[in-house]
């Protein structure tokens, strides 16, 4: 077991004012350094000397990273937003309420009030809380570089355990969700009810007109290497009537999806020890079960 009341090893802290400053920075010395928003994750690694960058490079001084607009039906949210800032948002309480339920179970309002979206994204843990309310929303990631601006959907963003298709250099500036009509729920499974990391959580968000399945979304995360979408059993329900056979048809779905990927025992994340890989399975066809019938047969609106 690491010590963690070791004091952290020397490193530089920078602060630049602007994302050129940043990509200078990373241009000289990214095998090195860091780039930190929240940083509630990166502490407790460079604590437990998993991590030790010799350069933080801290984006809060950066203008125009903290933000949450609403723009031609398109949600933005900026890298250093907090989770309390996107958690007050009347555009994200209006049009986007899977992200708050998520918010609402990732931590203490303490953390909230330092962590951000993009950080808990970036980290690419398996069991990174925010990422399957924002798989189903069908979130896009906007990066940026010295050589310009590139966009990409969040179902391609994670690589493996602690990986994203982040390139040398570039840094992730924004999350865009598009608004649409439609229900949606959430759920988190963990050893106990609240300030924990996820066991196994899912999130659905449907499109139900007259009882049949339009369009569908689910996504689960600590049940595989990384986040999910479930594209098959999204597949399965589209044109079908919400009934509790489709719905459990899906979720069996699911069961085999998470069977098949490779053992979360490999992440850092050592999920491992919050529940052996037989329980994750079951747990995923369950939560899929319950996350699915709510979406589908809830009253609520999501826009």
């Amino acid at each position: 077991m690491q010590d963690c009341s070791r004091p952290l090893a020397e490193f530089d802290y920078v602060a630049p004012r602007s994302l050129h400053e940043v990509f200078a920075l990373l241009q000289n010395s990214s095998a090195r350094a860091r780039v930190v928003a929240g940083g509630t994750d990166l502490m407790l690694e460079m604590k437990n000397r998993s991590v030790q960058p010799e350069i933080l490079i801290d984006l809060n001084r950066v203008s125009k990273l903290s933000f949450v607009e609403l723009d031609d039906h398109m949600l933005r949210i900026g890298a250093t937003t907090t989770l309390n800032e996107i958690k007050e948002s009347s555009a994200i309480q209006q049009r986007a309420p899977l992200l708050i339920d998520a918010i609402i179970r990732f931590a203490s309002h303490t953390i909230r009030n330092r962590a951000t979206v993009v950080g808990n994204l970036c980290n690419a843990s398996p069991a990174a809380d925010l990422a399957p309310s924002l798989l189903a929303l069908d979130a896009v990631v906007t990066l940026q570089g010295p050589t310009g601006e590139r966009t990409i959907p969040l179902d391609e963003f994670f690589v493996a355990p602690g990986c994203t298709a982040i390139q040398a250099n570039e840094v992730v500036t924004e999350i865009s969700i598009p608004c649409r009509d439609g229900n949606s729920a959430y759920l988190k499974l963990g050893r106990r009810k609240g300030l924990v990391i996820s066991v196994a959580a899912a999130a659905a968000f449907a499109v139900v007109t007259d009882g049949k399945i339009e369009d569908i979304r689910l996504a689960l995360c600590a049940v595989a290497p990384t986040p999910i979408r479930s594209r098959e059993a999204e597949e399965a329900l589209i044109g079908t009537i919400a009934d509790t056979e489709a719905i459990t048809n899906a979720a069996e779905l699911v069961r085999q999806q998470v069977q098949h990927a490779a053992d979360v025992r490999k992440s850092p994340d050592s999920g491992y020890k919050r529940a052996t890989p037989a329980y994750r399975v079951e747990m995923s066809y369950r939560l899929a079960k319950r996350v699915l019938t709510k979406a589908c047969n809830s009253n609520g609106v999501d826009r």
